[in-house]
């Protein structure tokens, strides 16, 4: 079992809440603990569609924290001088970020990871004006399973439904959205790979951070 060190400090003297940089630092650090968190879930997934769903969350997180690290330093000088002085390997996990965060580069998941968010994050609405020729992507997922066979598994109680034939549907759609064989393992190994810059990034500059104020943390285990 890996030692885990356990230290308690106030938050204004490490994190004061009127400092530029102490915000990106927090606000990075919910955001990691959401993207390894979902991650986790996905490893650990034992279904194909908790394993899917897993996904979807941990792409949405990744994209969302990969936007807010680049944005929030185009933004604010203070930030960039703070990663100015980080050590070198900061600068490569944080150039490898704003390629996540990236979209229409072929050579960046960016495009990838921000529809797989927008199908998570959003469920699809009815247009009125595509009645006669819809287009979005849920439909043209139905359709291309219209000869397939779907279960349905019903349950005594409400919470042991599962409409499995909505799992087929998202699969299919997430499918579509990345068809071929190749570029499905160029995205899963590209996402594993920020996964691993955003947590190697995110830990540099917490360590820079906390490092000239050690004095103010206080270890109990």
């Amino acid at each position: 079992m890996a030692v885990r060190n356990t230290f308690k400090f106030t938050m204004g003297e490490v994190f004061p809440a009127d400092d530029p940089v102490a915000r990106w630092l927090v606000t990075m650090s919910i955001g990691l603990n959401d993207v390894l968190h979902s991650n986790g879930l996905m490893v650990q997934a034992e279904k194909d569609y908790e394993d899917l769903y897993y996904f979807r969350l941990a792409s949405a997180h990744l994209w969302e924290v990969a936007k807010l690290i680049t944005a929030s330093y185009d933004s604010w000088p203070e930030i960039q001088a703070f990663v100015a002085e980080l050590a070198d390997p900061a600068h490569e996990h944080f150039e490898a970020i704003g390629t996540i965060a990236t979209t229409g580069d072929v050579a960046s998941i960016g495009t990838e990871l921000v529809q797989v968010r927008d199908l998570f994050s959003h469920y699809q609405e009815m247009d009125e004006q595509g009645r006669e020729n819809p287009r979005d992507p849920i439909t043209k997922a139905m359709a291309a399973l219209v000869d397939e066979e779907i279960e349905l598994e019903i349950g005594e109680e409400v919470h042991e439904l599962r409409l499995s034939y909505g799992d087929a549907v998202i699969a299919q759609t997430v499918m579509r959205l990345i068809p071929e064989e190749d570029m499905q393992k160029h995205v899963l190994g590209a996402f594993a790979e920020g996964v691993g810059h955003v947590a190697q990034f995110v830990q540099i500059a917490l360590n820079a951070r906390l490092e000239p104020r050690k004095d103010t943390l206080e270890r109990i285990k």
